[in-house]
């Protein structure tokens, strides 16, 4: 069983500011599998969606929590979409989520730059 990591209510949104949102790095505890309830790189909570920055940073994904088919599974995150710039970022979310949108979008780049390595 996965412990949900803390979150700090934003807004009367619904949604929830992760408390790990932003980190580079992921701490014990958290987990680097982007379908992980503790994935460390969660921008925005919002009931069953959320918006992380993928392992790579090369994309935001929407997923949507679905229940564990296996006994004794817990919750995992689907991936939905797949956008790179924030405005597709917000035509999906209004697309797939009839959600309002959360406040930590507004802080997001117009677009992911790859860095070239």
């Amino acid at each position: 069983m996965n412990a949900m990591a803390p979150s700090i209510a934003t807004s009367a949104t619904g949604c929830t500011k992760p408390a790990n949102s932003g980190q580079e790095k992921s701490v014990p505890g958290q987990s680097r599998s982007e379908s992980n309830e503790a994935y460390y790189r969660v921008i925005a909570l919002c009931g069953n969606y959320r918006i992380i920055l993928c392992k790579d940073a090369i994309q935001w994904i929407i997923q949507r929590r679905i229940r564990g088919r296996a006994r004794g599974a817990g919750a995992r995150w689907k991936a939905l979409r797949h956008p790179t710039t924030k405005s597709v970022l917000i035509r999906d979310w209004h697309e797939l989520t009839a959600l309002p949108l959360p406040p930590e979008i507004e802080n997001l780049p117009a677009k992911i730059i790859r860095n070239a390595n």
